[in-house]
């Protein structure tokens, strides 16, 4: 009885380099026959798995109202975490340190509260301000032009930034004027509202130590000069 004609079929896999794998098909359905290929030397490299770093730890930021040392709180928090500790012996000595944190954290959260956070805003600069910001940028483009430029351009650039430069001069000048106008009024403020505070902080702390010349010859220094 003759065999019919069988197709032969070849597969290639991706990952092995070169292996190749003839297949088969029988007469019956489902039947496979496999014949092994020749396959070529697999490097170590090839054969080395890709560790996954672990994931890091996300910091958490919140701000627990916790209550004062000497409150008996206290006592009762560090109670209950002990209990919760004494349940979790698994794990590394990170992991039982990461796990400690986060139920402490979570027990003075529930307990006395979050802090709620104030966001700070930036100090707005004031017209000066802004205009000083945007001739420092003018200045530095035209800085990189005049490196560009041709030399019939540079007499222009250069007089164009002698020009900025003048005002930024000026504007900083002002600037600086009416920061010192502003820091001397606050100080004239502090001196009038409490003169004697003001004067023990200009001159320093008190001073210690013994005066080795005579009150006498220091009053008749002062009436000769």
């Amino acid at each position: 009885m003759a065999c019919p004609r069988r197709d032969q079929v070849k597969q290639r896999s991706g990952t092995a380099a070169g292996a190749a794998v003839t297949v088969t098909p029988a007469a019956e359905p489902g039947e496979t026959e496999e014949e092994p290929g020749l396959e070529s030397p697999h490097s170590t490299r090839n054969l080395q798995a890709t560790q996954i770093p672990p994931p890091s730890r996300k910091s958490q930021h919140r701000r627990v109202k916790w209550p004062a040392a000497n409150n008996k709180e206290w006592l009762k928090l560090d109670e209950d975490v002990d209990k919760c500790l004494e349940s979790i012996s698994k794990g590394s000595v990170d992991q039982k340190l990461q796990t400690m944190c986060t139920i402490i954290l979570n027990m003075g959260a529930e307990r006395f509260g979050v802090e709620e956070r104030r966001d700070s805003n930036p100090a707005k600069l004031n017209r000066r301000e802004a205009k000083i910001s945007q001739l420092r940028q003018e200045l530095k483009s035209l800085r990189c032009q005049f490196k560009m430029a041709k030399e019939e351009e540079r007499t222009a650039l250069s007089e164009l930034t002698n020009i900025i430069r003048k005002r930024l001069i000026s504007l900083r000048r002002a600037e600086w004027h009416r920061r010192r106008g502003k820091e001397r009024a606050r100080k004239r403020s502090a001196f009038i509202g409490n003169p004697f505070g003001f004067t023990k902080k200009l001159l320093g702390q008190k001073r210690s130590g013994h005066l080795a010349c005579p009150v006498e010859e220091i009053d008749n220094h002062l009436h000769a000069t």
